[in-house]
């Protein structure tokens, strides 16, 4: 049988008291103060290492929504930031002032 850790947790004010195998626990810790610093965290590993379980958990004992996002080798910051297009604003309110002068 795996050894299970019974550990004491404060985070956003509520003490949490998860089962966690004792590997877990110290990544957890280090994942909840980031969160709470609101620092950026780049938890990398093989595949089946627990990466994605690690966060959902820390989503659920936090009560904080979670957003996933498949990333890949062929993935990059437009996947996560999007595109923006630029306009011309000057440009944009004379088309539409001249629509609403044509009306």
């Amino acid at each position: 049988a795996l050894p299970i850790y019974k550990t004491d947790l404060e985070f956003s004010g509520h003490s949490l008291r998860p089962q966690l195998l004792p590997s877990q626990a110290r990544s957890l810790q280090v994942l909840m103060k980031c969160v709470q610093l609101g620092w950026p965290a780049i938890i990398n590993g093989s595949t089946g290492t627990g990466k994605t379980a690690l966060v959902r958990l820390l989503a659920k004992l936090s009560g904080l929504p979670l957003r996933e996002y498949a990333m890949t080798s062929s993935a990059d910051s437009t996947d996560l930031l999007g595109c923006f297009e630029q306009i011309d604003l000057v440009r944009y309110r004379r088309m539409v002032l001249s629509d609403i002068r044509s009306e």
